[in-house]
């Protein structure tokens, strides 16, 4: 899905990926700055329509509600989008699923890396701050944004990043 906004309007298009094929969509909507909050109308091309509210988290989140109107009565349910990233790199190191705009991560380093020094070189290069290290186990937490903890997967040194929360 991708959105674009011009004073307080959305619109957009996107392609949804199911069971039996994909159906392409148009979107239209509006979206408000002060609140962070959208409504989205979403118009397939076979006729079919749904509705998305809800609020945007961070550059790269959107969390609300989608109601199918294909159905009678029209069900909702609660839908998260993240926006993914593609790391830069050719073999990324594997990351659980689902986050938030800034994120606390868990990096986990091959054996044999020293923890404490690996994690402080990879906080300086992309400019966060490690909130704690476990050298028996070789790893550290912090709190990053989306894209780094997608470079994150790309450095050697690394063998797995998982999103406790």
């Amino acid at each position: 899905m991708a959105l674009s906004a011009a004073s307080g309007y959305l619109s957009g298009s996107g392609v949804e990926h199911a069971l039996g094929g994909q159906s392409a969509f148009s979107i239209s909507g509006e979206y408000s700055d002060s609140s962070q909050t959208f409504t989205l109308a979403i118009l397939y091309t076979n006729g079919a329509r749904a509705t998305y509210t809800g609020r945007v988290y961070g550059a790269d989140s959107l969390s609300g509600m989608w109601t199918d109107l294909r159905s009678t009565p029209a069900q909702s349910n609660h839908e998260p989008f993240d926006r993914q990233i593609v790391p830069p790199c050719v073999n990324p190191a594997p990351a659980t699923t689902g986050h938030r705009g800034a994120l606390i991560v868990l990096v986990q380093f091959h054996d044999g890396v020293n923890a404490v020094v690996e994690a402080e070189m990879l906080a300086d290069k992309y400019g966060f701050v490690v909130s704690a290290v476990n050298a028996a186990v070789g790893q550290f937490s912090a709190v990053v944004s989306a894209a780094t903890a997608t470079v994150l997967r790309c450095e050697p040194s690394v063998s797995g990043i998982g999103y406790p929360f």
